[in-house]
């Protein structure tokens, strides 16, 4: 499947861009075939993805069919601090999920209470975001959960939606499903 190049602003066209893992890793958002940065880090931009592949392939294996990825790895950003993503999973087989992961790979930081400090924002982030520069957030399709972004007017976002808007200017963008293989 073919992703269509960045917009004027730097963002995917809006709409959901279905990829496989091979497809995004060999896609211009890692190899930056085609955009006119020459600084383009592409070395880094693969080992975000084989860091998410990680987690991945775990939500796979325990039946999370649902993955979105996005931020600043998703634009024309030449070195993005991190890949964000969100899965979609129901809210009572969530704490069923998460024992199955810690089952699969006790090592890998399924946490998101722990969440120690980035010495270079002071933001909050979780243990996998320290170790392997991925944030991954449950989103339960059955009962919305909050992210703490609020709209203009006041309303939480869902990742669904905080992740099809731009953060500084609210347009729409586009994001990556990842299908399986």
């Amino acid at each position: 499947m073919s992703l269509p190049s960045f917009t004027a602003s730097g963002l995917l066209p809006p709409g959901d861009h279905a990829l496989a893992l091979p497809e995004l890793r060999a896609s211009f958002l890692v190899t930056g075939d085609g955009v006119p940065d020459s600084d383009w880090d592409s070395a880094w931009r693969a080992r975000l993805v084989d860091n998410l592949a990680l987690f991945v392939g775990q939500l796979w294996t325990v039946g999370v069919d649902r993955i979105f990825v996005d931020g600043s790895f998703a634009s024309d950003k030449r070195h993005p601090g991190d890949i964000d993503a969100y899965f979609e999973c129901r809210v009572m087989h969530f704490p069923e999920t998460i024992v199955r992961l810690l089952q699969l790979e006790p090592s890998l930081p399924w946490d998101w209470t722990h969440r120690p400090i980035d010495p270079a924002t002071g933001i909050p982030k979780p243990m996998m975001w320290h170790r392997y520069r991925v944030e991954l957030f449950p989103h339960f399709a059955d009962q919305p959960n909050p992210t703490g972004v609020r709209d203009a007017y006041g309303n939480e976002l869902l990742f669904p939606a905080l992740f099809r808007r731009d953060r500084t200017t609210a347009s729409p963008k586009g994001v990556i499903q990842l299908l399986r293989e």
